[in-house]
């Protein structure tokens, strides 16, 4: 079900901890609690041959400069926003699809018993049925994969990559590449300005038809040709969290840390109201914390 009821909780489980160390806290609560182109509508992943089979159409980012973060954001982990040189790198125009981690499954019988969370009516719960597959709402092979972990998104790019043996391998992006590709050049909350517009991208407050997911590239790309950004799923980027942009590196670096527990993710979800949409707006969770609008997109180095 969609309705003020589930975003007004989605809101409170990551805002209402004093300060933001209280993402990393939403995670806790969460398990205590019971945590330039055309569109092209209705795209098919298996009607592909070769690799974008299993990845999508491949779009080269350009490399160049950008400015990370918000300073006029009320987040410290946004803060302080910082210039960033970006290298030139390949990213999916869509995210994965179901239909593509149906291949990957049906593949390698890839298992992980985990919960998958969301939402029963005003409640944060799982269910045992929960899944992949079955994520407690429909959908068909061209909606973006729901329900998964960054462990998943892992195991998917290791298999991938042991599939296709590419030149460059398949990964996530890094937070720095997901911004600067979503950007676009700008300094804007959203990718197309400062206001969020409701017919861009599928979001709780915005005036789309889809209740919950909607298939990877209903709405218009970015000018780099790049769908969903915002919107539709979150996606797990490769870093792991830190709390602030305090020395941040200059280049697009991935954050790294021994025996990192919480991974990021970028963009908001269908689940979710226009603060989670903007550019800057990140959010942790376990590695291997599932829920219904978490999905992932793939990238890799430039030839």
């Amino acid at each position: 079900m969609r309705g003020n009821e589930k975003r007004f909780l989605t809101y409170m489980c990551f805002q209402s901890i004093p300060g933001r160390a209280a993402l990393t806290g939403a995670v806790v609560l969460l398990s205590a609690c019971s945590s330039v182109q055309n569109t092209a509508p209705g795209y098919e992943a298996n009607a592909d041959s070769g690799p974008s089979k299993f990845s999508g159409p491949m779009i080269a980012i350009p490399p160049g400069n950008f400015v990370m973060g918000d300073d006029r954001s009320s987040q410290p982990d946004e803060r302080p926003a910082h210039r960033v040189h970006v290298d030139a790198f390949l990213l999916s125009a869509y995210e994965v699809t179901l239909g593509q981690f149906r291949l990957f499954l049906a593949a390698t019988g890839y298992q992980n018993h985990l919960p998958c969370w969301g939402w029963e009516g005003q409640r944060l719960a799982f269910q045992e049925e929960w899944s992949w597959l079955d994520p407690g709402f429909p959908q068909s092979d061209n909606h973006p994969v729901a329900c998964i972990s960054w462990q998943d998104a892992q195991a998917y790019v290791q298999w991938i990559n042991i599939q296709l043996k590419p030149k460059k391998p398949f990964r996530l992006p890094s937070e720095a590449e997901w911004e600067y590709a979503v950007r676009v050049g700008r300094y804007d909350r959203f990718p197309w300005g400062d206001e969020v517009d409701g017919t861009k991208l599928n979001c709780w407050s915005c005036r789309d038809p889809y209740e919950y997911t909607s298939p990877v590239g209903s709405f218009a790309a970015n000018p780099y040709g790049l769908f969903d950004m915002s919107g539709n799923q979150w996606e797990w980027v490769e870093d792991c969290y830190s709390d602030n942009y305090n020395n941040a590196p200059a280049v697009a670096a991935v954050t790294r840390a021994p025996e990192c527990r919480s991974h990021v993710l970028r963009g908001g979800s269908w689940a979710d109201n226009d603060n989670f949409l903007r550019a800057a707006y990140r959010v942790p969770y376990q590695n291997g914390y599932r829920q219904q609008s978490f999905g992932f997109r793939l990238a890799q180095d430039a030839p």
